[in-house]
């Protein structure tokens, strides 16, 4: 009797389930944060490398501009840039919460208050996993990023979120902690929080959940590399452990019997940056006599985004004329004057907010990136850009815009490469149709045609390339366009920056 109850006990705590319970057609999107195409090779990620040979490579994605974590969380989790979603910059003005300084999105509690103070979704448009609740198909996420950038994954909790300090729903917290264990502390690499996201996807949510779809988020090499370096030998060591941890999940999925049937995305959210030096150009708006008045009281910075709290135009001008007269200041955006969709912005020498993606109702007034080269780094790696400290992102640079994005699974072309332009936004719609899902027209990405046995060739796919000068003719912006079916044409923002 006792034998009896013990095995009962572990088949509660450990069901055992037969293939036919899982989907058919399983999703995961394992973004590896801040890796940059350059850094996958043969001998620093052998299982990535492997995985990309017998996959499909895209050799021209794209990240989300502003290039930095929660605005391309949003944009993978929502298939939208942010002019669609919302989510503005990895620091956002939300007076609703904070009338004089910038809301960290980093912070799952900050986005909760954010929340409330809403009342209603921090998102302005539906999430991947919305779509995917909607039609009773089942959405997870396992994060060792941020809280806030984990929370961003899945926004409207529609799924199930594990963390290493943050779980959705709560119920589930000791349980997680029963089959996965302790998190373990923070390091540099991250190796310890990355390996339980890994266990989380493994141990807890292909077992217990059965997700049609998982969005996975490992925080390295971009932890370890702020500090570092691109290419820096503690950042290759961190690149390492995470491609030792892909390889395990290749592993156990085919022990299990679900690779066959999973479809596997490898991304980064950016690239990377060596820094060049160069002050806080946004300081110079606060020194006596740049600006009537008190700046302090009128304007609040949020990363690159400048917010004018009267909205009075002259005092635009004064701070785009500020910016511009600092060599470590690249691009400048402002608002169009027109509704044509034009890429000039309303101030002279600056571009749209829609050349970017960036015209939403909870926009600045101003956004600005850091002026970048083409140098190389301390490690060789080529990519400055004007910040002090070691390495980073968030700027126009193509060092900084230019991102992995690899595929594999049973829907996918084998041992391919695409030279068409994608981007993060893209990776939501072609979720859906892996899984069976028309991907809904909010959407601003598209699905990958060229990616699919069934679709295109990439040579087939028609896409153009242009530039655009500044009207001072200081600056230029390059982006493409792709043709998708029907005559509709998808966006891409390729870089801007100082002539």
């Amino acid at each position: 009797m006792r034998l009896f109850v013990v095995l009962l006990a572990l088949l509660v705590c450990f069901p055992v389930y037969s293939q036919d319970e899982y989907p058919e057609r399983m999703v995961l999107v394992m973004v590896w944060d801040g890796l940059r195409p350059d850094l996958v090779t043969a001998q620093t990620t052998p299982a990535l490398w492997e995985f990309a040979q017998s996959g499909m490579e895209f050799a021209n994605h794209h990240s989300v501009f502003p290039t930095v974590t929660r605005v391309n969380s949003a944009a993978v989790a929502t298939g939208c840039y942010p002019g669609t979603n919302g989510i503005l910059g990895n620091s956002i003005y939300a007076p609703e919460v904070h009338e004089d300084k910038a809301l960290d999105t980093g912070k799952a509690e900050e986005l909760l208050k954010y929340e409330k103070a809403l009342g209603g979704s921090i998102l302005t448009c539906p999430t991947l996993g919305d779509v995917l609740r909607d039609r009773n198909l089942r959405f997870a996420v396992a994060s060792s990023g941020s809280t806030g950038s984990a929370f961003l994954l899945d926004a409207n909790r529609a799924g199930v979120t594990v963390h290493y300090d943050y779980v959705n729903p709560e119920s589930i917290r000791d349980e997680v902690t029963h089959r996965c264990g302790k998190p373990g502390p923070e390091g540099s690499p991250n190796e310890f929080r990355n390996a339980f996201a890994v266990r989380a996807y493994l141990d807890y949510l292909l077992p217990v959940v059965k997700p049609h779809v998982t969005l996975m988020w490992i925080s390295d090499p971009d932890h370890t590399q702020h500090g570092a370096g691109v290419g820096a030998p503690k950042t290759l060591h961190a690149i390492r452990l995470v491609d030792a941890l892909f390889r395990t999940i290749l592993d156990t999925l085919e022990s299990r019997s679900l690779l066959e049937r999973t479809t596997i995305f490898v991304a980064s959210d950016h690239g990377f940056s060596s820094y060049s030096g160069g002050k806080n150009p946004t300081k110079a708006l606060f020194e006596p006599g740049v600006l009537d008045g008190n700046p302090a009281e009128n304007i609040v910075v949020a990363d690159g985004a400048i917010y004018v709290r009267n909205g009075d135009k002259e005092t635009v001008a004064k701070v785009c004329k500020v910016l511009q007269s600092q060599p470590q200041v690249g691009a400048v955006f402002t608002p169009s004057d027109t509704e044509d969709g034009s890429p000039l912005g309303s101030v002279p020498g600056t571009f749209s907010f829609g050349a970017v993606r960036w015209n939403h109702a909870r926009a600045g007034a101003i956004l600005f990136s850091k002026a970048w080269s083409e140098q190389k780094g301390p490690f060789g790696y080529p990519g400055t850009s004007a910040n002090e400290g070691t390495a980073g992102h968030g700027t126009t640079s193509p060092f900084d815009i230019h991102n992995v994005l690899i595929m594999k699974g049973p829907q996918i072309r084998t041992a391919s490469r695409s030279i068409v332009p994608t981007a993060n936004v893209d990776i939501a719609p072609t979720v859906c149709r892996i899984v069976g899902v028309e991907p809904p027209d909010y959407m601003d990405g598209r699905v990958i045609r060229e990616a699919f046995e069934d679709g295109p060739h990439p040579f087939a796919v028609p896409y153009e390339t242009k530039v655009v000068r500044s009207s001072d003719g200081a600056s230029i912006l390059r982006c493409s366009t792709v043709e998708q079916d029907g005559g509709k044409k998808s966006y891409y923002f390729d870089f801007a920056g100082r002539n």
